[in-house]
């Protein structure tokens, strides 16, 4: 749990992170691939962003190289029969 609070609090501090954190999968014990972001109700442009955490030396850091935003254009809250469209 630790790692956990660790990694948020990585990601909670950096401007090209969008918050919150949607979810944390363990890809090893010291990779965690980490995905971000939320879906306004209101809005059709949402935008995520993925990276990956690396243990090394016993402390968690973002792999910068990894840090990506998407932007996605989807159906309206209203409208669930339109296209999704991925930037």
């Amino acid at each position: 749990m630790e790692d956990v609070r660790e990694v948020i609090a990585l990601a909670r501090v950096r401007k090209d992170v969008v918050q919150p954190i949607v979810s944390i999968d363990a890809e090893s014990t010291d990779k965690l691939k980490v995905s971000t972001g939320r879906e306004p109700l209101q809005f059709r442009t949402f935008v995520h962003t993925n990276f990956i955490a690396l243990k090394r030396n016993g402390k968690w850091e973002i792999d910068n190289n990894s840090v990506k935003q998407e932007t996605v254009t989807g159906p309206s809250y209203y409208d669930p029969d339109e296209s999704v469209i991925v930037e």
